[in-house]
């Protein structure tokens, strides 16, 4: 059960990493222009132009971490009398 909720966070990892991400870009867009230039300022726009980088590297790696998942810890034997019964 434990294994199959961390699965399933990696595979939501993007989309709810890139909700965050927009999210953070609407909030910015609703501030006044004087607000938003003293974040602009900061850096703001260009940490999260950064965050969308490194959201779309992450999941590249997590993609190929759960890419055998269905098999990771399958440790079968099927060899006549033992067929199906996991050692």
């Amino acid at each position: 059960e434990h294994f199959r909720k961390v699965i399933a966070a990696f595979k939501s990892y993007k989309n709810d990493s890139e909700m965050r991400v927009s999210k953070s870009m609407q909030n910015f867009q609703l501030l006044p222009i004087a607000h938003q230039t003293i974040l602009i300022k900061h850096g703001f726009k260009t940490d999260l132009e950064n965050r969308k980088s490194c959201i779309a590297l992450n999941y590249v790696v997590l993609s190929d971490i759960i890419s055998d998942a269905a098999t990771m810890f399958e440790n079968s034997s099927y060899n006549g009398e033992n067929q199906g019964i996991i050692l």
